[in-house]
């Protein structure tokens, strides 16, 4: 689960690869979406469920920006019915803080903890150290459109969500110290899939897999 395709390199080849604006290209092949979900699969008692919006319940999609006030751990669920609102509100948080350091481009920044980690935290550690290098810092946000649980595996500490998502990128990008876009090109929206899990008593993104535009 721990596994990394592909490696940061410099801003502007990185977008030739992944048609993204800014900071999508640092999100580039971070894990396979088979691979998470092959991931949650190894463990036994699945369990697949509708999205919840954070505090709700059923089956309705979540939406809302990335701007989530949400700068510390969320705090692992007691029971089953809650792993899923608490999954989104994670990776909610997650986008929070990369959007909050990518806007100064710290990578050694301790907030990117928060809500991170295994391979996921070390490949946004290896993008944003990149984006300092290069004296680009982040722009703007991006949309979370629709935060949605596709599969619970597991119950209490060692259970696991699968959450996918819908994230336009147009809002967000990467710019110079003088305000000009790193890359000018539009970008638009990715599918984006994620696998949560609770590390030191707290919900966590450990992997990230992020499609190419117009996957969603």
């Amino acid at each position: 689960m721990d596994s990394v395709e592909g490696q940061p390199d410099s801003a502007r080849s990185r977008r030739r690869r992944i048609p993204a604006a800014g900071p999508a290209r640092a999100l580039a092949a971070v894990v396979a979406a088979a691979a998470i979900v092959s991931a949650a699969g190894c463990s036994s008692g699945a369990k697949t469920t509708g999205a919840s919006a954070p505090g709700g319940s059923g089956s309705s999609s979540a939406s809302g920006s990335a701007s989530t006030n949400a700068q510390t751990a969320t705090s692992a669920p007691s029971g089953a019915d809650s792993l899923g609102p608490q999954a989104q509100a994670a990776y909610r948080g997650m986008w929070s803080d990369v959007i909050g350091v990518l806007a100064k481009s710290n990578y050694q920044d301790p907030v990117l903890t928060h809500h991170l980690s295994g391979a996921a935290l070390s490949y946004w550690v290896k993008a944003i150290y990149i984006d300092q290098r290069n004296a680009a810092v982040g722009q703007g946000q991006p949309t979370l459109q629709h935060p949605t649980v596709t599969r619970i595996v597991g119950t209490g500490a060692s259970a696991q969500v699968v959450l996918d998502d819908c994230v336009d990128m147009k809002p967000w990008r990467m710019v110079a110290s003088d305000g000009t876009p790193v890359d000018p090109t539009a970008d638009g929206r990715h599918k984006v899939e994620v696998l949560v899990l609770q590390s030191g008593g707290a919900w966590k993104i450990d992997q990230f897999a992020f499609s190419a535009e117009g996957t969603c």
